[in-house]
Order: C-alpha cells, then structure tokens, then sequence
C-alpha cells in the first residue's frame, strides 16, 4: 500500500507542477484515480498512473510546442490574456473595448492578402494577444504605456484595407485598433480644413462635407479605408494627377509614441515623417486636412488607344498642354474585357459596356479644363472619346478595385510605382511573362503628381486560388517577379508592410532611411510599434527565415526564377484550374448550405466595406457582427477551429437590411448565406441566442430613430419585444431555438 500511496503522491505532483508550467489539467481517467485514494487505485490504475507520472510529462511538452508553433493559445497563455484584460480594461475610460476571445482576436491576424496559413506561421506569430479600442485619444497613450510596460508590440491597425500586411502582428502583442474612433471634430470653412479623428472612413467624410459644399482633396479607391490608414500607407490615389499627393492635404497632426508623449505637429518636414512609414514611428490620433470646394461640372471621358505606348504618350501631350483633368488612369484591354465579364455577371447582358482596347479615363472637374480638352481633342483626329456609357460607368465602379475575385475566386498582384514614359515598356514585358505562367494580367495604372514630376501606380492582377497549394504558390511568385521586373524599369513599391520588405532597398533613398532610422531610435527605442517589418524582416525560430529573406538574396532568387520562368511557368499551367467565366453561386438548399458558405467566403475580399455601412457594427462597436467576421466565422466551424459559444452567437445581432450586400465589390449572396450560418452556429452550439437576440433589439428599439435617420432603414415590421425574438428572414425551427 506504501508504494501505491507514493505513486500517487508522486501523480499529484507531477499535477500540480504540470498545471502550473503547461496550463493542463490531467486527464479525466487520472483525476478519478488521485481522488478515489489507494483503495480504488488497482493494478492497471497503478499502471496509468505509472505511465502519467513518467511519459506524461513529454506528451505534455510536445503539445504545448505544437500549440505555440500553431501559434495557438495554450492553457497558460489563456490565463496570461486574461490578466493582461483585466488589467487594461481598468485603465481605460468606459466605452473602450479590450477583445480576448480567440477567434474574435484572430480576425486582426490578417489583411487583405490570404497568405498561406503555414507560411504565416512558420515566419511570424500573427495572433494578437489582445486587441483595444479606444474611442478618444487620450485612450491611445494608454495602451502604448501598458504597451510598454509588459515588453508587448504595439500594432495599430484601421480597417486592414492593405494587402501587404502592414497591420498583421508578427510577434503576438496588442492590436491598437482604431476604427472607433471615428468623429469628425470640426470643419473650418475660412482656413478650408477639416479635424477629424483618424478612424473616419473616406466615405464617411465625403458624405458629411458634401452637404456643406466641399470636398476632399484626394481619396483612395478604397473608399471604405481609414483616413490614417491611408496616411500611414502611403497615400496616392484619385484625383492625384491635379491635386498631387495626400501629403499635400495634411495641415496638422496629433501623434501618440511610446514614451507616453503626443506630438502636435505643423511643419511639414515633422508631418511628413509619419506618411507612408505605416505606424513604425508613432499612432496619429487626430488629423486636420485641406479640402476643397465641391467641382463645378463632374464629367468623365474614356479614350482608346492602340497600345499602352500611345496611351501614355496622350499623357505626355496633356502636361505639355497645362491640361488638367482631376483624375487620369489608363485600363488595358485584359482590364476591361474582365469589366465586361462581370457586368455580364452581374446584369445578364451579353453587350460589352466598355471597348476591349487600351483606354484612359479622364475625369474633368472645372469648365476651363474641359474646354481645353475639346480643343485639343479636335485637333487630335485619331483621339476620340468613347461614346456611350463606358466613361460614366468606369468612373462609378471606380471604388471597388477588387471585385475580380467573384471570378477568381480569388485575386493576386503586384503593385508599383512607376515613371508613365516606363509603363508601356514594363507591361510588354509583363504580359510575355504572365503568359509562360498561363496568366493574362488585367492592369490598370491611376496617374498621380508627386513632387511636380507624374508617377504611376500600376497594379497587375490576376486570378488564384489560395485552396490549390501548388498553383498558389506559383501565382506568389508570379507576382513577385511582376514586382522585381517593375523594379527593374525604373518603380518603387507602394508600401512595404511586410511582403514588401525584402524591396525596401528601393523605397526610399540611403539618405531617407538613415533620417528614418534615426527618428524610430527618438521616438521608438524599444521597437515597440510594428516591428519586424518595413526597417527589417525579423522572423521567428531566431530569425533563421528572416536570414534567408535579405532583400539581395531574395532579388537574386527572383532572378534565377526569372530565367527559369519556362518550366516554372509549365509548372504553374499544369496545377492551375480552367479559368471561370462566371461564379455558378450554389443554392443554399442543396445540403447544408456548405458550399455556399465556403465559397462565399473564399470570395470575400476582407475590405471592410460591410463594417463601414452596418448599423450592427455602430451600434455594438463589435466586428463579429459584420459580413466579413460572419463569413471567418463560417470558415472556422467548418475547420474545427477554437470558437467560444458567446462569440458564435454575436453574428446573431442582425437587422438583415442588406446594405452590406449593396457595398460589397464581390456582389456576395450575405443575406442567404446568414440564414445558413445561424443554422451551422445552432447545431455548433446545440442552442439559439434566445437572451441576446432580446437584448438586441430592445437596443435596436431604443435607437429606431436613429437608425432610421442614418441608414433610411424602416423597422416598423420588427416583432415587439414581448414576443420571441426571430430575425427577419430566419428559418431555424422554433424547436432549435432553445
């Protein structure tokens, strides 16, 4: 009996030190066998206890390492998230939001870009150990204090709008999410500016400036980003070849750094040190901007040309001619055959909409300039503008560049800066490329001024698919080379984040990074803010991938593949799928609705429109309410994935209004797919959110009005409280309620 009791008190032991260095409770066969004493404990008990005591300690330690090579949270890390909540949540005024549930944590472990999961983890450490909200700026000090007082990395993110993973942590840490804040604090009419915070979105601050007469001066075609998100990235985009640059448009700023300072700055040289440097020196908490009164005429003009050449050449003869339109972007012939493919799509018509040649759209925004094109157009008698409706409807469609992936399903490019007069040269070269790969590149180029001199931001795209591993991998490399022969011409990437960083070589020149350097070691000296990208790809397992990512060992790699583009390009043809002319949408009663699900969500392009324009999301702050986090969430049940019930019923808060699907650039099926994903959560979690769904719209009730004001959305067929709550348009059984 003495050895068995030792046994066992070598069994709790072993326990207690276990639960105390892995965070894991014992198995439920052992728990039985240390709480029934010796007298239960029989020769097989002494067995398993034998065994748990000796090898249960490896077992253990090697699923604790599976964990954190997954990147996953382990029991101790759990506890470690939890009192790191708990002490943040404090600090912070009411109203702030600190996230710890795991799912709802990893939907800031990416952006745009869908990098192959084991790519990811195998380079960086992409889960955030938390994520805070705050909703004025004396809530961001705060956590950068916190910050920095834990040895925690600080990524402040707006609504991920970046496919170079700018925002996507590398080393766990906290997520500085600043999409709340969301004000515009003041317009100044005399000195034409406008103070706002940097979580207003673009479109958000061109509909409350147009009621009073103005305009801003440049927007990306991203029209859902953050304001400070297009700071920190970089900010070329429409309107750019009259009005230049957004730093131009910067007056002011308010910048919070680590040391727990807020900088006000005002000369243009301090300003200008935290545009396109992507949040590595400090987080902008407040912005003013110029704007501009709203144009006299708003008129479009599409051109065709017989080449790119000629196209940018036209380009030329505008600046030689002092002509000025607004906006000038020129489409490929690939561009616009894949335009007419999804208007096809989208309205049944079989007619093309837009030439299928090389075009350039100009957009005219004073009478002066519209005169003068005429003039000068009359006197070109080879240049003639597009009848019809092609002008007009490429400049509506202007806002959504991404919705090629419906046909993709999914899309990839390179994206670069470069002089006009070297556009037609690369594209040529480009599209002999493209072509060994079985790829045809749809490009198009928006011109901008930066400095008095015009550049061009030419993005190549093309369709993938990120569930074929090998073909993927092969549209990866494409894009790279794209990018290394964009190099090669004479560009710049536009941005580094960090798929751009082995570039960074060519970003700025030796004299900038130095400056840059120097202001990071001022402001920054423990690397808090986004670190292990843009300065220096810095990886996990001691940095050993990052040894093999320095950009000129990388550069030369991509120019061996360049020379073996034949067979890599044979390779790439024989794994990749026949190209989709048209998304068969599948029906979400055949089945289950998986296949829905799945291949909406694959769609998805993770923009953040659907946020921007949820009154679920402004009236809970949550992002688990929106289509993006709802269609994750879909792809995670279906994976098995860590999901905590009380996340899986907030997708439940819906008013199924549909504006969603009315921004959305893949024209997604979201209401339909809603319906099946509150069926997939019911039979996760064996019950309906009766209780939240309650209490939701006792909240929706309460802000009808309001509701009904800022989205025009009528509830009047909204069921009263007293009954059992039901989402318009569900069609889960009574029964499975709960």
């Amino acid at each position: 009996m003495g050895t068995t009791e030792s046994a066992l008190a070598r069994a709790r032991a072993a326990s207690e030190a276990r639960r105390h260095a892995y965070g894991f409770s014992p198995p439920r066969s052992i728990e039985r066998i240390l709480d029934g004493g010796p007298e239960r404990c029989g020769v097989f008990g002494r067995f398993r206890v034998w065994w748990y005591v000796q090898g249960g300690g490896l077992y253990l330690h090697l699923r604790s390492l599976c964990q954190i090579l997954a990147d996953r949270d382990t029991p101790k890390r759990q506890k470690h998230i939890a009192n790191l909540t708990a002490e943040l949540s404090q600090r912070l005024s009411p109203g702030c939001r600190v996230i710890q549930g795991p799912f709802e944590r990893n939907l800031y472990s990416r952006d745009l870009a869908p990098v192959p999961s084991w790519i990811e983890k195998l380079l960086f450490r992409t889960s955030p150990l938390l994520v805070a909200q705050p909703v004025s700026a004396g809530n961001v000090t705060v956590p950068l204090e916190f910050a920095v007082a834990h040895a925690l990395s600080v990524y402040p993110r707006g609504i991920a709008s970046s496919p170079l993973g700018g925002c996507v942590p590398t080393r766990n840490g906290l997520v500085l999410d600043l999409s709340r804040m969301d004000q515009i604090l003041a317009l100044d009419s005399a000195r034409e500016t406008v103070t706002l915070q940097p979580g207003v979105r673009w479109a958000k601050l061109t509909s409350h400036l147009e009621p009073l007469g103005w305009a801003p001066v440049t927007v990306p075609s991203s029209l859902f980003s953050t304001v400070a998100g297009w700071v920190a990235t970089g900010g070329l985009g429409l309107h750019g070849y009259k009005y230049g640059h957004l730093r131009d448009s910067v007056v002011a700023c308010r910048v919070a750094v680590p040391n727990g300072q807020t900088l006000v700055l005002r000369e243009p040289c301090e300003i200008l040190d935290f545009i396109g440097t992507e949040g590595q020196l400090g987080v902008v908490t407040e912005l003013e901007l110029r704007v501009r009164r709203v144009p006299e005429i708003a008129d479009s003009v599409l051109l065709t040309f017989a080449d790119a050449s000629q196209a940018f050449q036209f380009v030329e003869t505008l600046t030689a001619a002092e002509i000025t339109p607004s906006h000038v972007a020129f489409f490929d012939r690939h561009r616009l055959a894949e335009e007419n493919r999804l208007f096809s799509d989208r309205t049944g018509h079989p007619d093309p909409v837009v030439p299928e040649l090389d075009g350039l759209l100009l957009h005219l925004d004073d009478p002066s300039a519209a005169a003068s094109l005429g003039a000068l157009l009359s006197e070109s008698p080879t240049v003639r503008p597009v009848d019809g409706p092609a002008a007009r409807y490429l400049w509506a469609e202007r806002f959504f560049p991404l919705k090629g992936q419906r046909l993709g399903p999914n899309l990839v490019a390179a994206e670069c800066l470069l002089p006009p007069s070297a556009v037609a040269g690369f594209l040529q070269q480009a599209r002999k490329l493209a072509r060994r790969f079985g790829v045809t590149l749809a490009t198009e180029a928006v011109v901008s001024r930066v400095d008095g001199r015009l550049t061009a931001t030419v993005i190549a795209s093309f369709p993938a698919d990120k569930r074929r591993t090998l073909e993927y991998l092969c549209r990866l490399l494409l894009a790279g080379l794209l990018m290394r022969l964009g190099l090669r011409h004479g560009g710049q990437p536009y941005g580094l984040g960090i798929w751009n960083t082995v570039f960074a070589d060519h970003h700025f020149s030796k004299e900038r990074w130095d400056h840059l350097r120097r202001r990071k070691r001022e402001l920054d000296p423990g690397g808090t803010l986004n670190p292990g990208k843009f300065f220096e790809l810095r990886t996990r397992f001691r940095n050993l991938p990052g040894r093999l990512m320095v950009p000129s060992w990388v550069q030369r790699a991509l120019g061996l593949a360049a020379r073996l583009a034949t067979p890599l390009g044979m390779l790439a043809k024989i794994a990749a799928p026949a190209p989709q002319q048209k998304w068969n949408v599948p029906n979400p009663e055949d089945g289950d609705g998986s296949a829905l699900l799945t291949q909406t969500a694959q769609r998805c392009t993770h923009c953040g429109a659907c946020v921007s324009v949820c009154p679920a999301y402004l009236l809970t702050g949550d992002e688990l309410v929106t289509a993006r986090a709802k269609l994750q969430l879909s792809d995670a049940l279906f994976r098995d994935a860590v999901v905590r019930e009380d996340e899986a019923f907030r997708p439940f808060q819906c008013l199924r209004c549909g504006l969603c699907e009315e921004v959305c650039q893949t024209r997604l099926p979201l209401r339909a797919c809603y319906e099946k994903l509150e069926e997939q959560v019911v039979r996760y979690c064996g019950s309906y959110p009766t209780e939240l769904v309650q209490e939701f719209i006792a909240r929706v009730d309460e802000r009808r009005d309001w509701v009904e004001q800022t989205f025009g959305l009528d509830l009047a067929d909204w069921a009263p409280a007293k009954l059992t709550p039901r989402l318009p348009g569900s069609r889960i059984p009574p029964e499975q309620r709960g």
